[in-house]
């Protein structure tokens, strides 16, 4: 392949961890990195184009060196990755010195994965005198690698851009900065035209001016709540960093902040929630199915095209340029195997992105959702298939008795891929067979022949199989194990079973809104009843996995039942769902992303079974509460004591709680009886009040821990949990939250103001939505 591409620099390593791992998260880094705008006026380039690394773009050829010769050569900048494993690679010394043949040492900038400089570092760029720039990107593991690395790509970006650093960090920042002086400069040219008129005026738009910054804000924050129902993390954490300042002030949005804080998931108690979501360079149509690891996506675009997409690298490729994805699946991660507009059926290798044509037109096909391959069933024969070969292909009619009847024909593969259970019903002759396929040794056992019986659903696994058979107006599930033949019935009669499932010691049956889980004795073990119509069923890695309509699923193992139900907005009419290596994966039609949710942990919030100081009771009739109350009756003329549903004094500081029957709270000084804040939008009553003084936070808990500066802000909120005490270790908050009869405590680390917009800050560098984004939820 002739490359006579430009580069803007060639990525030197040596191919082992941890250089090659560090390179590749410095191109991925460089190459997608947008430019701030004002770097970008005076580059003349809004970002830094291609980034030359051999295992990426380098293609299969005879001649390597020519390829590496052509990049050097079209290459600005030398990027090497520097360890004592590099200086011992004749390769990467013959790229350093083909390098300096026709560029200056000015143009090679260092990066240390491993060692000390002076055992990494080449001589040769040194002899001179002078020091090329490095940057360090040498942790103790893959995450701190990983934080070095973005790093480092940041430093190599302004040294390529001829722009200092810390100018070059802070230019996006001033960015968006500007779009709000522009607003505040349209409300200030207005208050000046009143000034013109009266003092007074200029005092009361100043006043508006500061209301609309407020509600311009808590609009912010709502925006971000619609974003993260809708999937889009880190677009929520956007909307709410807008309407926020750097450093705390006297009058930012509570709202804002506890947006931001709930976006960023700081607080968020360990469980399924909304985790990244995967942004497409196209809009999604009606299809799209997810690899069982998780590592690749096929999708469909609203043209009907196909397209694969790699999570990780965010690469998307084209099946063919021709092809109509009408239905498609992964086989594991070897390849892809989708329907063509003609019925038949194309593979896509995911190894070298080769197409090759299966043929098949108008064959059934049946896959295994554990990768272990899948079959076509055509005619009177089913094609067993792994990758593009066809283990074995088996002739059923030459086995069952052939008087012209239609077969409904059914294929589970092995865990292991050695054997495939076949099942084949007649529904006119009622009658079913079942047989096992040895696809090593091409045998076929038959294993079970019922005459005057129709399964209506079938299902196997390793060692049995399960069915469903109508009995009159009733119907019952029916295991044979597959070795011995033995079978047996379930003593729960159906009325219309619409899936079955098993796998391992469990045997699962859903009808539309039930789901029943046995053993594998068909000994009954639980009842669930769903919330959403049940749609389809799946055997996968992570359990039995059951889909309902409004967007969650069931995922049924080792006998228990765990529901997933993702919160979505009402408008969100999300068409497509699919769940892989423990994520649940949203598809709207129509839509440039994909979302997902999995089990997410926070940093901020962990899970804690030591020792805690437990806060003080109060007897609440006693003297001394009789007595808070008349004090306050006294100073307070906005309600009686009728009104009264608690009153309670604050631990560690000297104020008073008082909440209403109406649920509103008023905060007292308890010197003077003075109301300092009242708060309306408390959720349930008040258990307990308490000041944390080496956070200088306040805790209020209800159904949620709501948390208050020391200007009694409310700057988050911790969702269904409540605060038990302070850990005698740290003197961290100890809060806990219940699960039907279970308590889990969790271990607080509290962060300021300035703390949580550091966290924002980092999470977002560099980052802006897309134009679609900020049409849709109004974020110009």
């Amino acid at each position: 392949m002739e490359n006579s591409e430009r580069y803007t620099a060639f990525i030197s390593y040596r191919h082992c961890k941890p250089d090659s791992e560090i390179a590749a998260g410095l191109q991925k880094k460089l190459e997608n990195y947008r430019l701030p705008k004002e770097v970008a006026k005076k580059t003349g380039r809004k970002g830094l184009g291609r980034v030359f690394r051999d295992d990426a773009d380098l293609s299969v050829s005879d001649n390597l060196s020519e390829e590496i010769d052509k990049a050097l050569r079209n290459s600005d900048y030398l990027i090497a990755v520097c360890s004592p494993a590099y200086l011992e690679s004749v390769w990467c010394r013959k790229e350093l010195d083909h390098f300096l043949k026709f560029k200056d040492r000015s143009r090679i900038l260092l990066v240390l994965a491993d060692g000390e400089p002076e055992t990494a570092f080449p001589d040769v760029l040194f002899s001179d005198g002078t020091e090329p720039l490095a940057a360090d990107c040498r942790g103790s593991d893959a995450k701190e690698r990983k934080n070095l690395t973005d790093t480092a790509a940041i430093r190599l970006a302004a040294a390529i851009c001829g722009v200092g650093y810390d100018d070059f960090v802070q230019r996006h920042r001033k960015e968006q900065q500007r779009r709000n002086i522009r607003r505040t400069l349209i409300a200030f040219l207005v208050m000046l035209a009143i000034l013109m008129i009266s003092v007074y005026f200029l005092i009361r738009i100043s006043r508006q001016n500061a209301i609309i910054t407020q509600r311009y804000a808590d609009t912010l924050a709502a925006t971000s709540a619609n974003l993260l129902s809708d999937g889009r993390r880190i677009d929520a954490a956007y909307a709410a960093r807008l309407g926020l300042p750097d450093h705390r002030t006297d009058t930012y949005s509570e709202s804002a902040s506890k947006a931001l804080v709930k976006a960023l998931g700081i607080y968020d108690v360990p469980g399924f929630g909304c985790d990244e979501d995967i942004k497409l360079p196209f809009s999604a149509s009606y299809y799209f199915t997810v690899s069982p690891t998780g590592k690749y996506i096929g999708v469909c675009g609203l043209s009907d095209d196909a397209y694969i997409m790699n999570v990780e690298t965010k690469e998307v490729n084209p099946i063919s340029d021709n092809s109509v994805l009408k239905s498609g699946f992964f086989d594991s991660d070897r390849g892809f195997v989708c329907m063509k507009g003609d019925g038949g059926f194309l593979y896509y290798d995911l190894s070298d992105s080769s197409v090759t044509d299966l043929g098949f037109i108008g064959a059934d096909i049946a896959v295994d959702t554990k990768g272990a391959g899948y079959a076509f069933i055509d005619n009177d024969k089913i094609s067993f298939y792994r990758g593009t070969d066809c283990l074995y292909e088996f002739h059923y009619y030459d086995v069952i008795e052939n008087n012209g009847s239609m077969y409904r024909i059914e294929v589970d593969f092995s865990s292991d891929g050695s054997r495939a259970v076949v099942y084949c019903g007649s529904y006119s002759d009622n009658r079913s067979y079942v047989f096992s396929v040895d696809l090593e040794m091409h045998r076929v056992r038959n294993i079970s022949l019922t005459i005057g019986g129709y399964y209506t659903l079938f299902a196997s696994d390793d060692t049995a199989f399960v069915s469903s058979v109508i009995d009159g107006s009733d119907e019952f599930i029916l295991f044979q194990d597959l070795d011995s033949k033995n079978m047996h019935w379930s003593s729960v009669m159906f009325e219309r079973l619409a899936g079955l499932g098993i796998l391992g010691d469990d045997i699962v049956a859903y009808t539309e809104y039930e789901i029943y889980i046995f053993d594998r004795d068909l000994r009954f073990k639980q009842k669930i009843i769903s919330s959403g119509l049940l749609s389809d069923i799946e055997v996968t890695n992570d359990g039995i996995i059951i889909y309902d309509q409004g967007g969650g699923v069931h995922i049924i193992k080792d006998g228990e039942c765990t529901r997933v139900q993702p919160v979505i907005s009402s408008g969100n009419n999300y068409k497509e769902q699919d769940f892989s290596n423990g994520t649940l994966y949203l598809l709207r039609s129509g839509d440039n992303h994909i979302s997902t949710y999995a089990e997410r942990y926070s940093d901020y919030l962990t899970q804690f079974d030591g020792e805690y100081t437990e806060l003080s009771l109060y007897d609440h009739d006693s003297p001394y509460i009789t007595g808070l109350v008349s004090s306050i009756l006294e100073h307070e003329n906005e309600y009686d004591e009728s009104r009264i549903y608690d009153v309670m004094p604050c631990e560690n500081a000297d104020l008073i709680l008082v909440q209403l029957w109406d649920g509103i709270v008023y905060i007292y000084d308890a010197n003077t009886y003075e109301c300092i804040k009242t708060v309306y939008a408390i959720n349930g009553m008040v258990s307990s009040f308490c000041y944390d003084e080496a956070h200088d936070y306040y805790y209020i808990s209800s159904t949620n821990l709501e948390v208050y500066d020391k200007n009694f802000k409310n700057i988050y909120e911790i969702q269904n949990c409540f605060l038990c005490g302070f850990d005698e270790l740290t003197g961290n908050p100890v809060i806990s939250e219940r699960k039907g009869m279970t308590e889990y405590h969790y271990l607080v680390n509290p962060l300021s103001y300035e703390e949580i917009i550091s966290l924002a800050d980092e999470s977002l560098e560099g980052y802006e939505p897309d134009e679609r984004v900020k049409e849709e939820y109004s974020l110009e």
